[in-house]
Protein backbone atom coordinates (compact mmCIF):
# COMPACT_ATOMS: atom_id res chain seq x y z
CA UNK A 1 0.00 0.00 0.00
CA UNK A 2 1.29 3.29 -0.90
CA UNK A 3 2.40 5.50 2.27
CA UNK A 4 -0.81 8.16 1.09
CA UNK A 5 -3.44 5.95 0.97
CA UNK A 6 -1.82 4.08 4.41
CA UNK A 7 -2.28 7.49 5.97
CA UNK A 8 -5.74 8.84 4.82
CA UNK A 9 -7.26 5.63 5.91
CA UNK A 10 -5.18 5.66 9.13
CA UNK A 11 -6.66 8.94 9.59
CA UNK A 12 -10.04 7.51 9.21
CA UNK A 13 -10.07 4.66 11.53
CA UNK A 14 -8.76 7.17 14.79
CA UNK A 15 -11.15 9.75 13.41
CA UNK A 16 -13.52 6.37 13.30
CA UNK A 17 -12.64 5.48 16.68
CA UNK A 18 -12.75 8.92 18.29
CA UNK A 19 -16.38 9.11 16.95
CA UNK A 20 -17.45 5.62 18.79
CA UNK A 21 -16.75 7.44 21.95
CA UNK A 22 -18.50 10.21 21.58
CA UNK A 23 -21.35 8.96 20.60
CA UNK A 24 -20.90 6.61 23.48
CA UNK A 25 -20.30 9.63 26.72
CA UNK A 26 -22.97 11.85 24.72
CA UNK A 27 -25.35 9.24 24.97
CA UNK A 28 -24.40 7.22 28.48
CA UNK A 29 -26.67 8.37 31.96
CA UNK A 30 -24.04 7.50 34.59
CA UNK A 31 -21.74 10.46 35.56
CA UNK A 32 -18.67 7.99 35.68
CA UNK A 33 -19.32 7.27 31.54
CA UNK A 34 -20.88 11.16 30.53
CA UNK A 35 -18.33 13.33 32.63
CA UNK A 36 -15.39 11.09 34.08
CA UNK A 37 -15.48 9.87 30.02
CA UNK A 38 -14.32 6.15 31.72
CA UNK A 39 -14.42 4.26 28.23
CA UNK A 40 -12.51 2.39 25.73
CA UNK A 41 -12.88 2.68 21.72
CA UNK A 42 -11.27 0.55 19.08
CA UNK A 43 -11.37 -1.28 15.41
CA UNK A 44 -9.62 -4.44 15.87
CA UNK A 45 -9.18 -6.68 12.77
CA UNK A 46 -10.74 -10.13 12.10
CA UNK A 47 -8.63 -11.98 13.99
CA UNK A 48 -9.23 -9.65 17.04
CA UNK A 49 -5.87 -7.63 17.02
CA UNK A 50 -6.05 -3.67 17.61
CA UNK A 51 -5.60 -1.57 14.69
CA UNK A 52 -6.63 2.02 15.75
CA UNK A 53 -7.71 2.96 19.13
CA UNK A 54 -9.30 6.40 20.68
CA UNK A 55 -8.00 8.32 23.25
CA UNK A 56 -9.47 8.03 26.18
CA UNK A 57 -8.43 5.91 29.15
CA UNK A 58 -5.08 3.98 28.15
CA UNK A 59 -6.23 1.53 30.93
CA UNK A 60 -9.05 0.05 28.96
CA UNK A 61 -7.52 0.58 25.67
CA UNK A 62 -4.36 -1.24 26.04
CA UNK A 63 -6.36 -3.99 27.48
CA UNK A 64 -8.41 -4.68 24.68
CA UNK A 65 -6.08 -7.04 22.98
CA UNK A 66 -5.81 -9.62 25.85
CA UNK A 67 -9.53 -9.31 26.15
CA UNK A 68 -9.99 -10.61 22.93
CA UNK A 69 -7.13 -12.93 23.05
CA UNK A 70 -9.25 -14.49 26.10
CA UNK A 71 -12.64 -14.30 23.49
CA UNK A 72 -10.83 -16.11 20.84
CA UNK A 73 -9.70 -19.03 23.24
CA UNK A 74 -13.40 -20.22 23.23
CA UNK A 75 -14.56 -18.28 19.70
CA UNK A 76 -14.10 -17.49 16.60
CA UNK A 77 -14.38 -14.16 15.58
CA UNK A 78 -15.01 -15.11 11.80
CA UNK A 79 -17.77 -16.84 13.48
CA UNK A 80 -19.73 -13.95 14.83
CA UNK A 81 -22.93 -12.75 12.52
CA UNK A 82 -24.58 -9.47 12.46
CA UNK A 83 -27.01 -9.12 15.24
CA UNK A 84 -24.49 -11.24 17.93
CA UNK A 85 -21.68 -9.83 19.79
CA UNK A 86 -18.66 -10.81 22.48
CA UNK A 87 -19.11 -9.93 25.98
CA UNK A 88 -16.83 -10.37 29.05
CA UNK A 89 -15.63 -8.78 32.21
CA UNK A 90 -14.15 -11.81 33.95
CA UNK A 91 -10.85 -10.56 35.53
CA UNK A 92 -9.74 -14.23 35.20
CA UNK A 93 -10.30 -14.53 31.46
CA UNK A 94 -9.02 -11.20 29.60
CA UNK A 95 -10.97 -8.58 31.85
CA UNK A 96 -9.94 -6.59 34.57
CA UNK A 97 -12.47 -5.46 37.40
CA UNK A 98 -15.62 -6.32 36.65
CA UNK A 99 -17.82 -2.50 36.66
CA UNK A 100 -15.17 -2.38 33.15
CA UNK A 101 -17.50 -4.58 30.55
CA UNK A 102 -16.08 -4.96 26.87
CA UNK A 103 -18.42 -5.40 24.35
CA UNK A 104 -17.06 -6.56 20.90
CA UNK A 105 -19.46 -6.94 16.86
CA UNK A 106 -18.91 -7.84 13.86
CA UNK A 107 -18.03 -5.65 11.00
CA UNK A 108 -19.28 -7.46 7.73
CA UNK A 109 -20.10 -6.19 4.45
CA UNK A 110 -21.68 -8.25 1.91
CA UNK A 111 -20.97 -10.82 4.16
CA UNK A 112 -17.32 -10.57 4.85
CA UNK A 113 -15.97 -9.89 7.71
CA UNK A 114 -13.75 -6.42 7.96
CA UNK A 115 -13.08 -6.48 11.51
CA UNK A 116 -14.19 -6.02 14.78
CA UNK A 117 -15.64 -3.02 16.89
CA UNK A 118 -15.36 -2.62 20.62
CA UNK A 119 -16.52 -0.22 23.37
CA UNK A 120 -15.35 -0.83 26.73
CA UNK A 121 -17.21 1.00 29.48
CA UNK A 122 -17.21 1.46 33.47
CA UNK A 123 -20.80 0.27 34.66
CA UNK A 124 -21.72 2.07 37.41
CA UNK A 125 -23.16 -0.96 39.92
CA UNK A 126 -22.56 -4.54 38.78
CA UNK A 127 -24.04 -6.00 41.94
CA UNK A 128 -22.05 -6.86 44.73
CA UNK A 129 -21.56 -6.45 48.45
CA UNK A 130 -21.73 -2.75 48.34
CA UNK A 131 -23.63 0.69 46.84
CA UNK A 132 -19.96 1.90 46.85
CA UNK A 133 -16.98 0.16 45.79
CA UNK A 134 -16.49 -2.74 48.46
CA UNK A 135 -13.13 -2.02 50.37
CA UNK A 136 -14.07 -5.07 52.65
CA UNK A 137 -13.93 -7.41 49.24
CA UNK A 138 -11.90 -10.31 49.42
CA UNK A 139 -12.88 -12.26 46.32
CA UNK A 140 -14.40 -11.26 43.14
CA UNK A 141 -17.65 -12.77 44.31
CA UNK A 142 -18.10 -10.28 46.43
CA UNK A 143 -17.33 -7.12 44.04
CA UNK A 144 -20.42 -8.52 41.11
CA UNK A 145 -21.66 -9.89 38.72
CA UNK A 146 -19.04 -11.89 36.48
CA UNK A 147 -19.53 -12.50 32.83
CA UNK A 148 -16.88 -15.16 31.19
CA UNK A 149 -16.22 -14.54 27.20
CA UNK A 150 -19.54 -15.65 26.13
CA UNK A 151 -21.72 -14.31 22.87
CA UNK A 152 -25.37 -13.12 23.17
CA UNK A 153 -27.50 -11.47 20.53
CA UNK A 154 -27.39 -8.04 20.60
CA UNK A 155 -30.24 -6.48 18.12
CA UNK A 156 -33.20 -4.38 19.16
CA UNK A 157 -34.31 -5.81 21.72
CA UNK A 158 -31.16 -7.02 23.64
CA UNK A 159 -32.78 -5.84 27.02
CA UNK A 160 -35.12 -8.41 26.87
CA UNK A 161 -32.76 -11.46 26.18
CA UNK A 162 -31.44 -13.57 28.74
CA UNK A 163 -28.63 -11.21 29.16
CA UNK A 164 -30.50 -8.26 29.31
CA UNK A 165 -32.72 -9.57 31.91
CA UNK A 166 -30.07 -10.92 34.07
CA UNK A 167 -27.77 -7.93 33.88
CA UNK A 168 -30.89 -5.80 34.94
CA UNK A 169 -32.29 -7.91 37.98
CA UNK A 170 -28.27 -8.39 39.32
CA UNK A 171 -27.63 -4.58 39.84
CA UNK A 172 -29.01 -1.32 41.88
CA UNK A 173 -29.57 1.11 39.22
CA UNK A 174 -30.85 -0.70 36.50
CA UNK A 175 -31.97 2.48 34.51
CA UNK A 176 -28.19 3.93 34.47
CA UNK A 177 -26.58 0.29 33.16
CA UNK A 178 -28.90 -0.35 30.85
CA UNK A 179 -28.94 3.09 29.35
CA UNK A 180 -24.95 3.14 29.44
CA UNK A 181 -25.11 -0.33 27.84
CA UNK A 182 -27.44 1.11 25.03
CA UNK A 183 -24.46 3.90 24.87
CA UNK A 184 -22.18 0.87 24.13
CA UNK A 185 -24.01 -0.69 21.55
CA UNK A 186 -24.62 2.62 19.48
CA UNK A 187 -20.38 3.30 19.79
CA UNK A 188 -19.90 -0.31 18.20
CA UNK A 189 -22.46 0.42 15.21
CA UNK A 190 -20.75 3.72 14.69
CA UNK A 191 -17.51 1.43 14.42
CA UNK A 192 -19.19 -0.45 11.87
CA UNK A 193 -20.92 1.55 9.78
CA UNK A 194 -18.24 4.05 9.43
CA UNK A 195 -15.78 0.87 8.52
CA UNK A 196 -18.27 -0.56 5.70
CA UNK A 197 -18.27 3.25 3.96
CA UNK A 198 -14.27 3.26 3.89
CA UNK A 199 -14.80 -0.22 2.42
CA UNK A 200 -16.90 0.94 -0.15
CA UNK A 201 -14.63 3.47 -1.09
CA UNK A 202 -11.62 2.17 -0.96
CA UNK A 203 -12.64 -1.55 -1.43
CA UNK A 204 -12.51 -4.52 1.40
CA UNK A 205 -9.28 -5.95 0.18
CA UNK A 206 -7.52 -2.42 0.35
CA UNK A 207 -9.08 -2.30 4.19
CA UNK A 208 -7.68 -5.84 4.84
CA UNK A 209 -4.16 -4.75 3.62
CA UNK A 210 -4.17 -1.36 5.52
CA UNK A 211 -4.54 -3.59 8.78
CA UNK A 212 -1.72 -5.74 8.37
CA UNK A 213 0.54 -3.08 7.25
CA UNK A 214 -0.32 -0.53 10.21
CA UNK A 215 0.28 -3.36 12.73
CA UNK A 216 3.74 -4.29 11.09
CA UNK A 217 4.60 -0.65 10.70
CA UNK A 218 3.98 -0.06 14.61
CA UNK A 219 6.24 -3.23 14.93
CA UNK A 220 8.68 -1.79 13.00
CA UNK A 221 8.58 1.57 15.09
CA UNK A 222 8.78 0.15 18.15
CA UNK A 223 12.03 -2.31 17.70
CA UNK A 224 13.97 0.31 16.59
CA UNK A 225 13.19 2.68 19.54
CA UNK A 226 13.84 -0.54 21.58
CA UNK A 227 16.71 -1.02 19.44
CA UNK A 228 18.12 2.50 20.36
CA UNK A 229 18.14 1.29 24.46
CA UNK A 230 21.94 -0.24 25.74
CA UNK A 231 21.23 -3.92 26.04
CA UNK A 232 21.35 -5.06 29.98
CA UNK A 233 18.66 -5.68 32.61
CA UNK A 234 17.34 -3.34 34.60
CA UNK A 235 15.58 -3.56 37.74
CA UNK A 236 12.90 -1.04 39.76
CA UNK A 237 10.06 -1.41 42.53
CA UNK A 238 7.30 0.67 43.93
CA UNK A 239 4.84 -0.69 46.96
CA UNK A 240 0.86 -0.64 48.06
CA UNK A 241 1.45 0.78 51.55
CA UNK A 242 -1.82 -1.56 52.52
CA UNK A 243 -4.77 -3.87 50.59
CA UNK A 244 -7.61 -2.53 52.77
CA UNK A 245 -7.36 -5.51 55.53
CA UNK A 246 -4.68 -4.31 57.31
CA UNK A 247 -1.86 -6.29 55.38
CA UNK A 248 0.73 -4.79 53.34
CA UNK A 249 3.31 -2.95 52.18
CA UNK A 250 3.14 -5.08 48.91
CA UNK A 251 5.85 -4.57 46.49
CA UNK A 252 5.97 -4.78 42.71
CA UNK A 253 9.58 -4.96 41.74
CA UNK A 254 10.52 -5.97 37.81
CA UNK A 255 13.26 -6.45 35.89
CA UNK A 256 13.83 -5.45 32.26
CA UNK A 257 15.58 -6.46 29.78
CA UNK A 258 16.37 -5.46 26.24
CA UNK A 259 18.28 -7.59 23.78
CA UNK A 260 18.63 -6.30 20.65
CA UNK A 261 15.07 -5.31 19.43
CA UNK A 262 13.28 -7.13 22.15
CA UNK A 263 12.35 -5.91 25.56
CA UNK A 264 11.12 -8.33 28.81
CA UNK A 265 9.65 -7.30 31.65
CA UNK A 266 9.61 -9.77 34.20
CA UNK A 267 7.84 -9.46 37.93
CA UNK A 268 9.56 -12.28 39.02
CA UNK A 269 10.22 -10.73 42.86
CA UNK A 270 6.89 -9.56 42.99
CA UNK A 271 5.56 -10.07 46.21
CA UNK A 272 2.29 -12.32 46.32
CA UNK A 273 -0.98 -12.00 45.55
CA UNK A 274 -3.18 -9.63 48.24
CA UNK A 275 -5.91 -10.82 50.49
CA UNK A 276 -7.51 -7.68 50.18
CA UNK A 277 -8.65 -5.67 46.64
CA UNK A 278 -5.57 -4.12 45.38
CA UNK A 279 -4.86 -7.64 42.56
CA UNK A 280 -3.93 -6.75 39.49
CA UNK A 281 -5.40 -9.28 36.67
CA UNK A 282 -3.28 -10.50 33.68
CA UNK A 283 -5.05 -8.39 31.12
CA UNK A 284 -4.79 -5.16 33.73
CA UNK A 285 -0.55 -5.87 33.71
CA UNK A 286 -0.46 -5.91 30.30
CA UNK A 287 -2.25 -3.60 29.38
CA UNK A 288 0.43 -1.15 32.22
CA UNK A 289 3.16 -2.18 30.82
CA UNK A 290 2.31 -1.19 27.40
CA UNK A 291 0.57 1.75 27.85
CA UNK A 292 3.92 2.80 30.04
CA UNK A 293 5.93 1.65 27.64
CA UNK A 294 4.73 2.99 24.82
CA UNK A 295 4.87 6.10 26.35
CA UNK A 296 8.53 5.93 27.29
CA UNK A 297 9.67 4.96 24.11
CA UNK A 298 7.62 7.96 22.39
CA UNK A 299 5.51 5.82 20.32
CA UNK A 300 2.44 8.17 19.02
CA UNK A 301 -0.74 7.23 19.20
CA UNK A 302 -1.80 6.57 16.13
CA UNK A 303 1.04 3.80 15.92
CA UNK A 304 -0.64 2.21 19.17
CA UNK A 305 -2.18 -1.24 17.96
CA UNK A 306 -1.03 -4.31 18.33
CA UNK A 307 1.69 -4.35 16.07
CA UNK A 308 3.60 -1.86 18.24
CA UNK A 309 2.91 -4.75 21.24
CA UNK A 310 4.87 -7.55 19.86
CA UNK A 311 8.38 -6.63 20.64
CA UNK A 312 7.52 -6.49 24.24
CA UNK A 313 7.31 -9.62 26.35
CA UNK A 314 5.38 -9.83 30.10
CA UNK A 315 6.00 -12.32 32.32
CA UNK A 316 4.70 -13.09 36.09
CA UNK A 317 4.27 -15.77 38.21
CA UNK A 318 1.06 -16.80 38.87
CA UNK A 319 -0.37 -16.06 42.27
CA UNK A 320 1.93 -12.48 42.38
CA UNK A 321 0.35 -9.56 43.21
CA UNK A 322 0.03 -8.81 39.36
CA UNK A 323 -1.04 -11.92 38.14
CA UNK A 324 -3.34 -13.04 41.17
CA UNK A 325 -5.15 -16.97 41.26
CA UNK A 326 -8.77 -16.81 40.77
CA UNK A 327 -10.87 -15.80 42.83
CA UNK A 328 -9.14 -12.82 44.01
CA UNK A 329 -10.75 -8.95 44.42
CA UNK A 330 -9.63 -6.80 42.42
CA UNK A 331 -11.97 -4.11 42.71
CA UNK A 332 -9.35 -1.48 43.31
CA UNK A 333 -6.81 -2.55 40.78
CA UNK A 334 -5.57 0.22 39.03
CA UNK A 335 -3.16 2.17 41.90
CA UNK A 336 -1.71 -1.11 41.95
CA UNK A 337 -1.17 -0.82 37.89
CA UNK A 338 0.34 2.55 38.78
CA UNK A 339 2.82 0.91 41.09
CA UNK A 340 4.05 -1.21 37.74
CA UNK A 341 3.93 2.37 36.00
CA UNK A 342 6.21 3.49 38.64
CA UNK A 343 8.46 0.80 38.77
CA UNK A 344 9.23 0.71 34.86
CA UNK A 345 9.87 4.33 34.93
CA UNK A 346 12.55 3.74 37.88
CA UNK A 347 14.10 0.79 36.00
CA UNK A 348 14.57 2.49 33.03
CA UNK A 349 14.96 6.01 34.44
CA UNK A 350 19.30 5.30 34.15
CA UNK A 351 19.18 4.71 30.61
CA UNK A 352 16.33 6.88 29.73
CA UNK A 353 16.83 10.05 32.35
CA UNK A 354 15.07 12.12 29.37
CA UNK A 355 11.93 9.88 28.50
CA UNK A 356 10.80 8.98 31.99
CA UNK A 357 8.87 10.77 34.43
CA UNK A 358 9.75 10.94 38.26
CA UNK A 359 6.44 8.95 40.17
CA UNK A 360 3.13 11.21 40.85
CA UNK A 361 0.91 10.24 43.21
CA UNK A 362 0.09 7.53 40.72
CA UNK A 363 -3.16 6.44 42.66
CA UNK A 364 -6.69 6.16 41.70
CA UNK A 365 -7.99 8.03 44.30
CA UNK A 366 -11.61 6.62 43.83
CA UNK A 367 -14.57 8.09 45.01
CA UNK A 368 -18.11 6.67 45.22
CA UNK A 369 -21.06 7.54 47.14
CA UNK A 370 -24.47 5.34 47.24
CA UNK A 371 -27.99 6.11 48.64
CA UNK A 372 -31.36 4.76 48.18
CA UNK A 373 -34.28 6.60 48.38
CA UNK A 374 -37.90 6.91 47.32
CA UNK A 375 -37.49 3.25 46.05
CA UNK A 376 -34.55 4.70 43.72
CA UNK A 377 -30.54 4.11 44.54
CA UNK A 378 -28.63 6.88 43.17
CA UNK A 379 -24.62 6.04 42.90
CA UNK A 380 -22.20 9.02 42.10
CA UNK A 381 -18.40 7.42 40.87
CA UNK A 382 -15.60 9.80 40.31
CA UNK A 383 -11.84 10.15 40.37
CA UNK A 384 -10.12 12.80 42.21
CA UNK A 385 -7.12 14.06 40.21
CA UNK A 386 -3.89 14.42 41.67
CA UNK A 387 -0.17 15.75 40.91
CA UNK A 388 1.72 14.45 38.34
CA UNK A 389 5.53 13.38 38.81
CA UNK A 390 8.08 15.91 37.21
CA UNK A 391 10.48 15.67 33.70
CA UNK A 392 13.61 16.51 33.03
CA UNK A 393 12.51 20.08 31.40
CA UNK A 394 9.20 20.83 33.00
CA UNK A 395 7.30 20.95 36.39
CA UNK A 396 4.73 18.38 36.96
CA UNK A 397 1.14 18.37 35.91
CA UNK A 398 -1.62 19.65 38.84
CA UNK A 399 -4.47 18.16 39.61
CA UNK A 400 -4.13 15.74 36.71
CA UNK A 401 -6.30 11.98 36.72
CA UNK A 402 -2.74 10.70 36.18
CA UNK A 403 -1.31 8.30 33.17
CA UNK A 404 -3.04 5.68 32.84
CA UNK A 405 -6.66 6.71 33.24
CA UNK A 406 -6.73 9.83 31.37
CA UNK A 407 -10.12 10.67 32.92
CA UNK A 408 -11.89 14.26 33.15
CA UNK A 409 -13.29 16.52 36.10
CA UNK A 410 -17.06 15.48 37.47
CA UNK A 411 -17.92 19.22 37.54
CA UNK A 412 -19.57 20.43 41.09
CA UNK A 413 -22.93 21.62 39.34
CA UNK A 414 -23.51 17.98 37.64
CA UNK A 415 -22.94 16.49 41.22
CA UNK A 416 -25.11 18.46 43.26
CA UNK A 417 -28.04 18.64 40.46
CA UNK A 418 -27.83 14.44 40.21
CA UNK A 419 -27.45 13.33 43.94
CA UNK A 420 -29.41 15.48 46.31
CA UNK A 421 -28.49 13.33 49.04
CA UNK A 422 -24.77 16.08 49.62
CA UNK A 423 -23.13 19.13 48.60
CA UNK A 424 -19.53 19.93 48.01
CA UNK A 425 -18.38 22.79 49.80
CA UNK A 426 -14.17 22.90 49.18
CA UNK A 427 -12.89 21.64 45.65
CA UNK A 428 -9.44 22.75 45.38
CA UNK A 429 -5.41 22.60 44.78
CA UNK A 430 -3.23 22.22 48.06
CA UNK A 431 -0.81 24.33 47.80
CA UNK A 432 2.89 23.21 48.62
CA UNK A 433 1.95 19.58 47.70
CA UNK A 434 4.19 19.61 44.90
CA UNK A 435 7.83 17.89 45.45
CA UNK A 436 10.95 20.36 45.18
CA UNK A 437 13.06 19.86 42.49
CA UNK A 438 14.62 21.48 39.73
CA UNK A 439 11.12 20.97 38.30
CA UNK A 440 8.73 20.62 41.06
CA UNK A 441 6.16 18.01 41.17
CA UNK A 442 2.63 18.72 40.71
CA UNK A 443 -0.16 19.89 43.08
CA UNK A 444 -2.54 17.79 44.72
CA UNK A 445 -6.47 17.88 44.86
CA UNK A 446 -8.95 18.28 47.55
CA UNK A 447 -12.66 17.76 47.40
CA UNK A 448 -14.72 18.07 50.39
CA UNK A 449 -18.62 16.94 50.81
CA UNK A 450 -21.47 17.42 53.43
CA UNK A 451 -23.49 14.48 53.48
CA UNK A 452 -27.37 16.04 53.70
CA UNK A 453 -28.79 12.28 54.56
CA UNK A 454 -28.25 8.97 56.34
CA UNK A 455 -27.18 6.17 55.38
CA UNK A 456 -25.37 7.30 52.57
CA UNK A 457 -22.58 4.64 51.80
CA UNK A 458 -19.07 6.20 51.16
CA UNK A 459 -16.31 3.51 49.02
CA UNK A 460 -12.51 5.06 48.78
CA UNK A 461 -9.88 3.45 46.92
CA UNK A 462 -6.65 4.79 46.95
CA UNK A 463 -2.92 5.15 48.27
CA UNK A 464 -0.01 6.90 49.40
CA UNK A 465 -1.29 8.29 52.42
CA UNK A 466 1.69 7.42 54.52
CA UNK A 467 4.30 7.74 52.11
CA UNK A 468 4.20 10.66 49.94
CA UNK A 469 5.72 10.52 45.69
CA UNK A 470 9.38 10.01 45.72
CA UNK A 471 11.22 12.36 43.52
CA UNK A 472 13.72 11.55 41.22
CA UNK A 473 17.28 12.56 40.50
CA UNK A 474 17.60 14.38 43.74
CA UNK A 475 13.44 15.94 43.68
CA UNK A 476 11.44 16.04 46.91
CA UNK A 477 8.68 14.03 47.66
CA UNK A 478 5.37 14.92 47.26
CA UNK A 479 2.50 15.19 49.93
CA UNK A 480 0.93 12.20 50.70
CA UNK A 481 -3.24 12.01 50.61
CA UNK A 482 -5.60 11.60 53.14
CA UNK A 483 -9.11 11.05 53.94
CA UNK A 484 -10.64 12.67 56.75
CA UNK A 485 -13.95 12.27 58.51
CA UNK A 486 -15.73 15.37 60.62
CA UNK A 487 -18.69 14.56 62.76
CA UNK A 488 -20.06 16.49 65.55
CA UNK A 489 -16.86 18.52 65.80
CA UNK A 490 -14.22 15.96 65.69
CA UNK A 491 -12.07 14.55 62.60
CA UNK A 492 -11.13 11.51 62.36
CA UNK A 493 -8.26 9.77 59.60
CA UNK A 494 -10.34 7.25 57.00
CA UNK A 495 -7.29 5.82 55.79
CA UNK A 496 -6.86 4.97 52.26
CA UNK A 497 -9.25 1.69 51.87
CA UNK A 498 -12.63 3.12 53.27
CA UNK A 499 -15.95 1.54 53.44
CA UNK A 500 -18.29 3.63 55.72
CA UNK A 501 -22.01 4.65 56.34
CA UNK A 502 -22.60 8.72 56.68
CA UNK A 503 -25.07 10.26 58.07
CA UNK A 504 -26.71 13.46 57.46
CA UNK A 505 -24.34 16.69 58.77
CA UNK A 506 -20.78 14.92 57.89
CA UNK A 507 -18.20 16.48 56.93
CA UNK A 508 -16.23 14.09 54.36
CA UNK A 509 -12.46 15.51 52.83
CA UNK A 510 -10.84 13.41 50.51
CA UNK A 511 -7.21 14.80 49.21
CA UNK A 512 -5.15 13.21 46.67
CA UNK A 513 -1.30 14.17 46.99
CA UNK A 514 1.49 15.81 45.07
CA UNK A 515 4.25 14.57 42.66
CA UNK A 516 7.48 14.32 43.29
CA UNK A 517 10.35 16.67 42.15
CA UNK A 518 12.86 16.12 39.41
CA UNK A 519 16.21 17.07 40.08
CA UNK A 520 18.13 19.38 43.14
CA UNK A 521 15.43 22.07 44.41
CA UNK A 522 19.10 24.40 44.60
CA UNK A 523 18.86 24.30 40.40
CA UNK A 524 15.39 25.72 40.39
CA UNK A 525 14.89 28.68 38.26
CA UNK A 526 13.97 31.43 40.42
CA UNK A 527 11.35 32.84 38.16
CA UNK A 528 9.40 29.81 38.49
CA UNK A 529 9.54 29.78 42.26
CA UNK A 530 8.85 33.19 41.88
CA UNK A 531 5.20 32.47 39.53
CA UNK A 532 4.40 29.74 41.78
CA UNK A 533 3.99 32.16 44.98
CA UNK A 534 2.49 34.47 43.11
CA UNK A 535 -0.36 31.92 41.77
CA UNK A 536 -0.86 30.71 45.32
CA UNK A 537 0.78 27.03 44.18
CA UNK A 538 3.37 27.55 46.52
CA UNK A 539 4.27 29.37 49.85
CA UNK A 540 7.46 30.35 51.48
CA UNK A 541 8.36 28.52 54.61
CA UNK A 542 4.48 27.36 54.84
CA UNK A 543 4.00 23.84 55.52
CA UNK A 544 1.12 21.87 53.41
CA UNK A 545 -2.58 22.78 55.11
CA UNK A 546 -4.89 20.72 56.57
CA UNK A 547 -7.49 18.97 55.50
CA UNK A 548 -9.98 20.33 57.55
CA UNK A 549 -8.49 24.15 57.75
CA UNK A 550 -11.17 26.44 57.04
CA UNK A 551 -13.82 23.85 57.26
CA UNK A 552 -14.00 23.45 61.61
CA UNK A 553 -13.91 26.20 63.80
CA UNK A 554 -10.89 26.34 66.23
CA UNK A 555 -11.37 24.23 69.85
Amino acid sequence: MDPVTLSVIGHAFAATAEEMGVNLYRSAHSTIVREVRDIATAILDPRGSTVAIANYIPQLLNAIDPAAAAVAEEYDFRDLQEGEAFVLNDPFHGGQHVNDILLFTPIRLDGRLLGVACANVHHLDVGGGAAASNARATDVFQEGIVFPPMRIPLDAAWRRSPFGKFLGANVRTPRTVLADFDAQIAACRTGEARVRALARKYGADAIAEFMVEVQDYAERIARNAIGAIPDGEYSGEAFMEDDGTGEGSFYVRVAIRIDGTEMTIDFRDTDPQAPGFINVPWGSTLSSVRTTVVAVLGITHLLVNAGAMRPIHVTAPLGCLVNPRWPAATRARTSACYKIFDAVNMALAPVLPRRVIAPGFDCQTGITFGHRADGHTRILSEVLGAGNGALWCQDGADGMIMHLTNGQNTPVESVEIEFPFLEVVRYRLVPNSGGDGEYRGGLGMERAYRILADGVTFGLHSDRHRHGAPGLFGGGTGAPGACVLVRDGTARALGSKVHEILRAGDLLVVRSGGGGGYGPADRRAPTRLARDIREGRQTRGAPVPAPTEGLIPPR
